[in-house]
């Protein structure tokens, strides 16, 4: 069991299934401010000493899920604290459309969907090998920051640490009796 994050906090988190999820709410707009940061870091600790596998990020508030950086916060950060300059230097907002063909989300849902759709992808990715999750998203990084040959290496030494493992052992053992995998 988790500790739960103190109620006079903008962020909060509750356990449903195998999904922590996870609510900002910072009014008037869930400003990126300390007080949210150090939410986020309180409730990514707290995910990760749970039994919790999948996190869900979803806003308390309607109609925004993060404004963006508060200016107060940005005012003093160093250039490597800065990730989406456009937006930031513009102050425009980016309609949920053109933030998926950008690639800032992975999905758009109707209003009130998204967190029944992320808590179904949640029970999806729980259903799935956590160290074979894991290992995707390691070659996902690699791949972003080595060089291809070195990137492939790592990724073929993943997938024998996975085979060689017990979800590795069990996910052929289902495919060949043809049932699902049931992975600890």
């Amino acid at each position: 069991m988790t500790d739960p994050a103190p109620s006079d906090s903008v962020v909060t988190w509750t356990t449903e299934g195998p999904a922590f999820v996870v609510r900002l709410a910072n009014p008037p707009a869930n400003q990126l401010g300390q007080s949210l940061l150090d939410g986020l870091s309180a409730a990514l600790g707290a995910f990760e000493a749970s039994a919790a596998r999948i996190l869900v990020v979803r806003s308390g508030l309607d109609g925004f899920f993060a404004a963006g950086a508060d200016i107060k916060l940005m005012a003093g950060a160093d250039r490597a604290t800065l990730r989406a300059l456009d937006m930031m230097l513009t102050a425009r907002e980016v309609p949920a459309e053109e933030a998926l063909a950008i690639g800032l989300l992975d999905r758009v849902t109707e209003p009130g969907g998204a967190l029944e759709q992320a808590l179904e992808l949640a029970g999806q990715f729980g259903a799935m090998s956590r160290p074979a999750l894991a290992a995707v998203l390691r070659c996902v990084d690699d791949a972003a920051e080595l060089p291809l040959a070195e990137g492939m290496a790592r990724e073929a030494d993943r997938v024998t640490d996975l085979l060689d493992s017990p979800d590795g052992q069990e996910g052929l053992a289902a495919f060949i009796a043809k049932r699902p995998a049931s992975f600890a």
